[in-house]
């Protein structure tokens, strides 16, 4: 995964629900241009500290995951506000902690969605829990400043050779090859670089749950 610095940093702002404030270097200048440019900067970091501070715990919940996702898909992708919406009702569900919240989003999962309709059209979709199972071909992990695993980021393939890619919040005792199922929202199409110089085609999601088959 790329940039695991920023990426971790965005999560310092999801267990906090707060900003991931710039702090400015001082300088030993004193000129009058220094001066300008430390009170631009400084007028800045407060309008954005401000700005994140009205913002309510889902709008900072759901706008992390909006900026991970951004991110990861080089802005390829970014949250449908149907998907927004649907997270930010359901802020237990990512990920879901605890047997009564996995019964939940099993529940509320609609096992009838299949990656032919996500790649037909994925708008009817959004906002919806779908689920899926296959091999792992790849999974990273980036840690939060205390060292413990915030955030998992796998790769997987179906039996239909069709390509997943999702982001969990939370560790897993999952490796390569490991056959698991995940339930999550899709977010979109997206396609990245494989290592043989092509391009691989693929759907992004938020994964609420992850097993291990």
């Amino acid at each position: 995964m790329k940039n695991k610095a920023w990426i971790a940093c965005l999560l310092g702002i999801f267990l906090i629900l707060s900003a991931c404030g710039t702090k400015e270097a001082s300088t030993a200048k004193k000129d009058t241009n220094s001066a300008d440019v430390s009170k631009e900067k400084t007028a800045k970091s407060e309008e954005t500290a401000t700005a994140e501070e009205e913002k309510s715990p889902k709008e900072l919940f759901t706008g992390m995951y909006n900026d991970l996702v951004s991110n990861i898909t080089d802005d390829q992708l970014s949250l449908e506000s149907k998907t927004s919406d649907f997270i930010a009702a359901h802020m237990d569900w990512f990920p879901a902690k605890n047997p009564a919240e996995i019964k939940a989003v099993k529940k509320n999962t609609d096992n009838s969605i299949s990656t032919k309709h996500l790649n037909k059209n994925i708008a009817p979709y959004n906002g919806k829990l779908v689920t899926f199972q296959g091999n792992v071909v790849s999974i990273e992990e980036v840690n939060d400043d205390n060292g413990d695993v915030a955030l998992s980021y796998i790769h997987l393939m179906d039996d239909d050779m069709q390509s997943h890619v999702f982001i969990y919040k939370k560790g897993t005792d999952i490796l390569e090859d490991d056959t698991i199922r995940f339930w999550g929202v899709p977010v979109g199409p997206w396609s990245f670089e494989n290592v043989s110089g092509g391009s691989t085609n693929n759907i992004f999601y938020i994964a609420s749950h992850v097993e291990k088959l």
